[in-house]
């Protein structure tokens, strides 16, 4: 059980690190793309 809990806890981790990952990329593209334009 707590080895479940563990890795469910590192799965959501993961996603939520991943999110914000993607979120910074579209921030910095809708960035640069505002400066070029």
């Amino acid at each position: 059980m707590v080895v479940a809990a563990i890795s469910c806890g590192i799965v959501d981790l993961y996603r939520y690190v991943i999110f914000l990952i993607w979120q910074n990329r579209m921030i910095v593209e809708t960035g640069s793309k505002t400066r070029v334009g």
